[in-house]
C-alpha cells in the first residue's frame, strides 16, 4: 500500500527538530512483528533509521531521536516510510510531503531585516552629509561677515579726516625754484 501525506513544518516542529508520526493505517502490532522491518529514508533514499535506537551503532546526523512510532529529524524534509513484512508479504510505504513554511518565514525576516538595515545604512550617512553641508556652509558665511565688518572697519578708519589732515602736513611742499 502506498500513501501520501503533506504536512507543515510548522505543525511539526517542537523547536528542537521534526517529529514524523508513523501512519495510523500501519497497524501497530506490525512494527512490533520480528518479521517486519521499518526504514526511514530521505528524498534522495538515503537510509536515515531503523525506527530503533541502537545504542552502538552510528546514525544518520539529521536524526536527533527515533522510537517504532515515530522519527525526529534535525531539519523539515521530505521522508519516506516503509514496512517490509517477510512473512505476510505485507508492504507499506508513505511519502511525507512538507510545505516548508518555516524557511519562509525566517527568509521574509531575513529580507526585512537586511531591508531595515539597508535603509539604515543609506540614510544616516545622507542626513550626516546634509547636515555637513549645512554646517560648512553657515561656517563659511558666518566668516565671511566677520571679514566684511574687520575690512570695513580699516576702510573708514582710513578715511576719517582727522588722519587725512596729518598726512598732508607731514608731507613736504615744493619749493620755489630760485633763478
Amino acid at each position: 500500500m502506498k500513501d501520501t501525506t503533506t504536512l507543515s513544518c510548522r505543525n511539526i516542529s517542537d523547536g528542537d527538530g521534526y517529529t514524523y508520526p508513523v501512519p495510523s493505517y500501519i497497524p501497530s502490532a506490525l512494527l512490533q512483528d520480528e518479521d517486519c522491518e521499518q526504514e526511514w529514508k530521505n528524498k534522495a533514499g538515503e537510509f536515515l533509521s531503523d525506527g530503533h535506537h541502537h545504542a552502538n551503532k552510528t546514525e544518520h546526523p539529521l536524526v536527533r531521536n527515533e522510537t517504532i512510532k515515530n522519527i525526529k529529524v534535525s531539519e523539515c524534509i521530505e521522508l519516506h516510510h516503509s514496512v517490509t513484512c517477510h512473512g505476510s508479504s505485507q508492504k507499506f510505504i508513505h511519502t511525507y510531503q512538507v510545505i516548508n513554511d518555516t524557511a519562509l518565514s525566517f527568509e521574509q525576516q531575513s529580507n526585512s531585516t537586511t531591508t531595515n538595515t539597508t535603509i539604515i545604512s543609506v540614510v544616516v550617512p545622507l542626513i550626516l552629509i546634509v547636515v555637513l553641508i549645512v554646517g560648512l556652509q553657515y561656517i563659511k558665511r558666518y566668516n565671511k561677515k566677520k571679514r566684511s565688518r574687520v575690512k570695513g572697519s580699516h576702510i573708514n578708519e582710513e578715511a576719517q579726516p582727522d588722519q587725512a589732515m596729518e598726512l598732508v602736513s607731514t608731507q613736504s611742499t615744493p619749493r620755489a625754484y630760485e633763478d
